[in-house]
């Protein structure tokens, strides 16, 4: 029976140390950017591996956030419908002193979007087709603020409205 050889003990320096298997080529390509970087081969894997630790790290920190303050991130279209409420319930001089200020910062921010996607218009214009309400697009578009689909900025509030805009057309008496 063969013996086992008995490794040498080892020292705290040892410890800190791996040994990694490179793909073919990452090698040349490390020492390049180590170089570029003015580091050694050891200090630039050493910062990418810090690099993406620190990225994990935030990743994370974004996702807790997030969990944290999820319940109000949704309660905020219960909050806006709870102004229109208290506006309304407060009689005509007061209708809407808290919702024209809203509206004006939802303006800005729906300002600062893109236009929806090729595909997203495409879609639309599909749901418009299913919906059969002839004047589903010019309710959409009015509501949107666009002269026509491409220049839609919010997608999701589109398929929103054209749900609503079926469920009316389904409901209409034939």
């Amino acid at each position: 029976m063969a013996s086992k050889k008995k490794r040498p003990t080892e020292s705290i320096h040892d410890r800190d140390r791996i040994i990694v298997r490179l793909p073919d080529g990452m090698r040349d390509q490390l020492a390049k950017t180590a170089e570029a970087n003015g580091r050694s081969v050891t200090a630039e894997v050493v910062a990418a591996i810090e690099k993406h630790l620190e990225s994990a790290d935030r990743v994370t920190q974004i996702w807790e956030t997030l969990k944290k303050h999820q319940r109000d991130i949704e309660d905020i279209e219960l909050i806006r419908q709870a102004v229109l409420s208290l506006e309304s319930a407060m009689g005509p001089n007061f209708y809407g002193v808290l919702r024209t200020d809203f509206d004006r910062r939802k303006a800005e921010m729906v300002a600062k979007l893109p236009p929806i996607s090729a595909e997203q218009a495409a879609h639309i214009r599909a749901l418009i087709k299913e919906t059969d309400a002839p004047e589903a697009e010019d309710w959409l578009l009015q509501i949107l603020n666009a002269s026509r689909i491409e220049e839609i900025k919010e997608y999701e509030r589109a398929l929103y409205i054209l749900e609503g805009v079926a469920r009316r057309a389904k409901d209409r008496p034939t």
